[in-house]
Order: structure tokens, then sequence, then C-alpha cells
């Protein structure tokens, strides 16, 4: 087929529409005209067989056709050569045109495609840099902001230092402070001291240091005359006594500290929980209930630190249940201060009930004494009523019998300047006490 010889002057697609469009239209034109040279052929193929088939039916007119059907034929030859030629014409005549239809809207699009290029290439510029301005402007910040974060780090890093070497210098001097702890308790009298400070602690902690008593009166001698002096006694309400023991001894749990395995640790933890063991027994074989009056079935063994009790307790978990079951009850500071203060609210409570109870003797007074005033309220009414009945009485008396005979001394001439008038009745009395109101 005939192609058209400006395709592919461009790349671009906008630009290739129009020239496609063409093309089609082009095609389309040259199809319509092979369509009708085919009918030409087709036709000269009939008229072919016609001339065969007159040429066996009409044998006898063979010479006087045969003038004829050449004459047929150049005029076909001619009418054929003439529509090739009129197609050929037609074709370069639309091609040619549309060539050049082409290039001027290709030149006049690429140049209009050009300035838009431009154009827009310079807007980008701007946008671009309109978009960038402002991560400059936050790039110098972060410049900034990381040059002072450095100096802050730098800084920081330089206390730390020196933060380190304190903690270490103040780690020697506890590790050598405990160490000067742990040889004093184990001193059996600064042991004794230990416990009892900080027994006296959690007592003023707990705020009930006068319902406390560390003295010794409260000794006791058994039926077989032990003497049993425990290291506290806490009042109760309604005089009941609770009965607490510190005679802790904690030089295994030392050792426990001390030790340089952990073997040797956990031995220490084992004689430790062993001791503590014992002396609930020895505490529950007391019987300090048995000594006090209206003491409760139990008695407080006072440890001087939790973590005494966790020591023991993560060697033997045992140990608190049977202490229950001794009557002993295992306390550290803070299970202590829990105790107080349940000691105290009681003591609060009883305080209130005493209040309440003289607030009630106080109002019996107050409605005893408000009765008596009332019957004094009551005579003094009474005594107001008879006032006034008597001085209407008088009134009633002064009018009807002195007045006139005083008028008749007047009328006689006996006067003086002073006018004498009558009486008025008084007609307000005293208020009835309801005896609904009274006390």
């Amino acid at each position: 087929g005939i192609r058209p010889t400006g395709a592919g002057l461009s790349p671009s697609s906008a630009l290739n529409r129009p020239l496609e469009e063409n093309e089609r239209q082009l095609r389309a034109q040259i199809e319509a005209r092979g369509d009708e040279l085919s009918r030409e052929k087709q036709e000269r193929a009939r008229l072919g067989e016609r001339v065969v088939a007159l040429e066996g039916d009409l044998v006898q007119g063979e010479q006087a056709h045969t003038v004829r059907l050449a004459d047929i034929e150049r005029s076909h030859a001619v009418a054929l050569k003439t529509a090739e030629d009129r197609f050929k014409s037609l074709a370069g005549e639309v091609l040619a045109g549309t060539v050049k239809e082409f290039q001027e809207r290709a030149s006049q699009q690429f140049s209009g495609q050009r300035e838009h290029l431009a154009l827009e290439m310079a807007q980008r510029h701007k946008n671009i840099d309109e978009l960038l301005s402002p991560i400059r402007e936050l790039l110098a910040k972060t410049d900034t902001n990381l040059s002072r974060i450095e100096q802050e780090r730098t800084a920081s890093f330089a206390s730390l230092v020196e933060q380190i070497r304190g903690t270490q210098e103040s780690s020697a001097k506890l590790k050598d402070e405990t160490s000067k702890l742990v040889a004093a308790l184990r001193k059996p009298q600064v042991r004794g001291r230990y416990g009892e400070v900080q027994l006296r602690r959690v007592v003023e902690i707990a705020g009930l240091r006068s319902y406390c008593d560390f003295s010794e009166q409260d000794s006791r001698r058994t039926d077989a005359g032990d003497l049993q002096r425990p290291d506290m006694t806490i009042k109760l309400p309604n005089e009941r006594t609770i009965v607490v023991d510190s005679k802790t001894t904690i030089e295994a749990y030392l050792d426990a500290i001390e030790a340089t395995s952990p073997e040797a640790a956990d031995h220490a933890l084992d004689r430790f929980a062993e001791h503590v063991r014992k002396q609930i027994e020895a505490l529950s074989a007391k019987a300090y209930w048995d000594q006090f009056e209206r003491a409760p079935e139990f008695v407080v063994m006072f440890v001087p630190g939790d973590q005494f009790i966790d020591g023991a307790l993560s060697r033997r978990p045992e140990l608190f249940e049977l202490a229950v079951k001794r009557r002993v009850i295992l306390a550290s500071p803070s299970t202590l201060v829990g105790l107080l203060r349940a000691v105290e609210l009681g003591w609060r409570e009883q305080r209130l009930a005493e209040e309440a109870e003289e607030l009630k003797k106080l109002g019996s007074e107050l409605h005893h004494r408000a009765g008596v005033v009332w019957e004094y309220a009551a005579k003094l009414g009474r005594s107001l009523r008879q006032s006034v009945e008597q001085y209407n009485e008088l009134a009633a008396s002064i009018d009807s019998r002195l007045a006139p005979t005083l008028k008749k001394f007047e009328e006689a001439g006996a006067k003086s300047a002073k006018e004498i008038q009558s009486l008025p009745e008084v007609s307000v009395l005293p208020r009835s006490l309801d005896a609904a109101q009274q006390p």
C-alpha cells in the first residue's frame, strides 16, 4: 500500500494523532478506490466469460463480434487506465496536501509546545525554589539545634561522669558504713538496742506512743515463779493488751550478707530461718495471753526489718503458717505500723463512744434544767394573768365607783389642773405554755 512520507516526524503522541487521522482517511479513500478497481476487474472477468460463452454459442458471429470485442477491450483498457491514473492523481494530491498540512500543523504545535515547555519549566523552577526555601531554613535550624544538642550532650556527659564518680565514692562509703554496721550489730548489746530503737520508731510513726508501754511495770511472774517481761505492751480499748517481743537474733542473717559464695549465703539463711522457728516456739511457750488479763490469745514477734522476714521465708516458707498455729504474729516494721494504726482506730472509736456518752449525759442534764425553767415560766405566766385580771377589776371599779364621785367634786368646784381620765382595760394576756411543747 501507499504510506505517507511524513510519518514518524515526531515522537509526541499529541502530534501523531492528526497524522494518524489523516492516514486513516487516506487509507479509507484508497480502499474505496481499490474496491472500485476490484469491481471493474470483476466486471471484466464477467465480460470475458460472456465472450467465451458467446463464442461457444455463436460461432457464426465470431468474426462479427471480434471487432466489437476488440473495441470493448480497448475501451475497457482505456477506462481502467483512466481510473488508475485518476486514482493515482487523487491519492498524490490528498497525500501531498496531508503532508503539507501536517508539516504546518506540526510546526505550529512544536513552536507552541516549546514556548509552553519553557514557561512550564520556569514555573517549575520557581515552585521548586519555593519548596526548597523552607527546607533550607529548616536545615539551617537543624544544624543550629544539632550544634546546641552536641554542646549539651558534651556537658551532660561530663556531668554524668562526675555523678558516676560521686556515686562510686558514695557506694564505697556506704559499703564501708555497712561493714561497720554489720560489725556493730554482731555485738549483743548493740543488736538489742537496734531492735528497741526500731520498735520505738515504729510506734512514733504510727502516732501511738501514749498507748504503748516500754517500762518494766508490765513484768509478770508465771505460776512457776519465772519472771517474764515483754519488750512492749500495747493497750487496747476495754482494758485489753497486746504483747510485743523483739528478741530476734540476726547474726546468721549478717553472715549471709557477708558470705563470699551463694552456697555459704544459703547455708547462713538456713541457720537464720531455723533461729526464727525456735524463737516462734519459745514465744508460744511463754503464753503471754495467760499472764495478762483480757489479752488476745496471740503475741507479736517483732523483727526489726522486712528483709529479715523475707530472708527467713525464702528458705522456710512454712514459717508464717507455723507462727499462726503457735499464736505468734510475725511483724516487720511495715506490718506493725498497720497493726498499730488499727489499734489507734479502735482508740479513736472508743473516744468517740465516750464523747457520745458524755454528750448524752449533758443532754439529759440540759433536759432536766429546761424542765425547771419551764415550770418557772408557767408560774410567771399564771402570775401575769392574775395581775392583768386584777388590774382590769380595779379599772372597772374605779370607772364605776370612784370616777363618778370625783366628777361630782369637779362639778362642785373642787377641781385641780390634773385631768382624771378613765383607765383603759388591758386585753393582752400572757401566752399559755402548751403542754405538748413542754419537755
